[in-house]
């Protein structure tokens, strides 16, 4: 009997010490519960977190502590900074009713955050959800509902705003290069342009589930996620893509990659999962969370996740890759 409760304590001991292992994120408390919706790092010290009622904090020591600023009150869906003076945030009306032009607004900062204007855009009743730039900040869009963006040849210029041939909501995008662009979102949606956004072109999918998220490392290979744990890829910069099995039931939200080989995706009830097979399989980690995880960003060595009720969450593990993408 003595023997048995031995080997019994020796295994829970096993157990909760892999268990401790296989957790490698760290929970930092920021001071707030908001509903947090998006995370971008300039370098490895300095970075921003938006989300819910106007919560915008600022970190400039690697996410350990943040700092609060008030810019408005309204939900701020997507922050984007391309250097440490120059960022933008997409807003959207906490009240929207006559007399209010569009419910997406869009804040720009010139000195790291310090004060911010409104950048000019077209209105329109869509609501838009995410910022997306190129590597060389050369264009940007806004994508939304309705099959709906705003685009602008730089971001400080006007954004114009077209509607494309669907009426699903865009969810994220990528800008491969001076030409080309996918844009992912719901019942499985992907277009595609090769002139800058002139002409789209909707791309056939193996997935008929709304994607939340693509992301690509170069101009060629690409992955996006969605619900039910949905995983494509591409390897020629989005004309075609397969469906890959990431044995994950939890809708996905949000994902980024290392390099071509390593990876991680993020989702519902404190969801995160690792590739380190270029997206072929997936194993999940322990996020010490059930909370829904929005969005991951990357800080140097370090993944930070953000969602609900003020999660913020760190990774401090070194990885493998070092490799540029296209991050934003």
């Amino acid at each position: 009997m003595l023997w048995l409760n031995a080997m019994t304590l020796s295994a829970v001991l096993g157990m909760a010490s892999l268990s401790v292992k296989a957790s490698d994120w760290e929970r930092i408390d920021a001071g707030t519960l908001a509903w947090l919706k998006a995370v971008d790092f300039i370098d490895n010290d300095n970075g921003w977190i938006a989300g819910g009622s106007g919560t915008l904090l600022k970190t400039s020591d690697g996410g350990k502590t943040w700092q609060r600023k008030t810019v408005t009150r309204d939900n701020i869906r997507d922050v984007v900074f391309t250097d440490r003076d120059n960022g933008w945030l997409l807003c959207e009306q906490s009240v929207y009713g006559p007399g209010i032009a569009s419910p997406t607004y869009i804040l720009r900062t010139r000195d790291g955050g310090e004060s911010w204007d409104r950048v000019s855009i077209e209105t329109g009743r869509e609501r838009m959800v995410r910022l997306v730039f190129s590597s060389t900040n050369s264009a940007a869009y806004a994508v939304g509902e309705t099959g709906s963006i705003l685009f602008a040849k730089k971001p400080e210029d006007t954004w114009k705003r077209t509607s494309l041939a669907t009426q699903t909501m865009f969810t994220d995008g990528k800008i491969l290069n001076d030409n080309e662009a996918v844009l992912v979102g719901g019942r499985g949606t992907i277009m595609r342009t090769e002139n800058a956004g002139i002409s789209w072109t909707e791309i056939s999918t193996p997935n008929p589930l709304k994607l939340n998220s693509v992301y690509f490392v170069n101009d060629k290979k690409g992955w996006a996620v969605g619900v039910n744990g949905a995983v494509v890829i591409t390897e020629n910069g989005g004309i075609s893509w397969i469906s890959v099995d990431s044995n994950e039931k939890a809708d996905l939200l949000d994902l980024i990659f290392i390099d071509s080989i390593e990876g991680f995706a993020v989702g519902d009830v404190g969801t995160i999962l690792q590739t380190k097979d270029g997206g072929r399989t997936w194993f999940k980690l322990n996020s010490g969370s059930k909370h829904r995880i929005e969005r991951i960003g990357r800080s140097g060595k370090k993944l930070i996740a953000v969602g609900f009720g003020g999660t913020i969450l760190i990774n401090n593990q070194s990885y493998r890759g070092s490799s540029p993408s296209l991050d934003h």
